[in-house]
């Protein structure tokens, strides 16, 4: 490079990290049938019931500003969680 970059505030790199909310989409999406099992739509749900609240609660103790793209399958079963993150 013939001109380092320049972050700000000193920073020394930038870093971009993603994290899928797609919970059950993926499997409602392959078979509609399956959201009649509990096995996979528990599996589905860790995500957005359990893991994101944890995610939020680290994000926002470093307070690291975040931008999330949610499946809109997932935003009709989820508005509140979905709300908490405006």
């Amino acid at each position: 490079m013939d001109r380092p970059i320049k972050w700000k505030n000193g920073a020394r790199c930038a870093v971009a990290l993603s994290f899928d909310v797609d919970g059950e989409s993926p499997w409602i999406h392959r078979d509609p049938a399956l959201a009649e099992r509990p096995l996979h739509m528990g599996m589905g749900a860790y995500g957005p019931k359990t893991a994101m609240p944890r995610i939020l609660n680290v994000l926002d103790r470093y307070n690291v500003k975040v931008c999330f793209f949610i499946p809109g399958l997932r935003t009709s079963g989820a508005v509140r969680r979905c709300r908490c993150c405006t």
